[in-house]
């Protein structure tokens, strides 16, 4: 029972971090598209990828197992239907929106606005 609530608490703590890295994507998203300067353009590109790289880790942990994150190498039944089966499906929603923002890092300076479809699908 002990190693199933720490790794019940693994998955939370990796879910909570997902959401955080979801936050601060949306929050870099909106400071690119509202960017001056290329110098600050890139460096908000930089930013949005080492953001998206740190969710994807997190997601392929969760799926696929990670030592340093405590979590098993196959998750529970209750983590599989959230992530694969609907109505959530989870991991099409995440690679979906991972795929979002490394299309909106890979946008041209005069495609970066408010209307941006990337930054929608982000932001929605």
């Amino acid at each position: 029972i002990s190693t199933h609530r720490e790794i019940s608490a693994a998955v939370i703590n990796v879910s909570g971090r997902q959401r955080m890295l979801c936050q601060r994507t949306a929050l870099l998203s909106l400071q690119l598209v509202c960017s001056q300067t290329p110098v600050e353009q890139e460096q908000l590109r930089q930013e949005l990828l080492a953001t998206i790289d740190l969710m994807e880790k997190a997601h392929n942990g969760l799926l696929n197992g990670d030592r340093d994150l405590n979590l098993p190498e196959h998750p529970s039944a209750v983590v599989q239907a959230m992530y694969f089966e609907p109505p959530l499906e989870l991991d099409r929603h995440i690679r979906t929106y991972i795929a979002e923002v490394q299309a909106l890092v890979q946008d041209e300076a005069a495609k970066l606005n408010q209307d941006n479809p990337h930054l929608r699908h982000i932001l929605n």
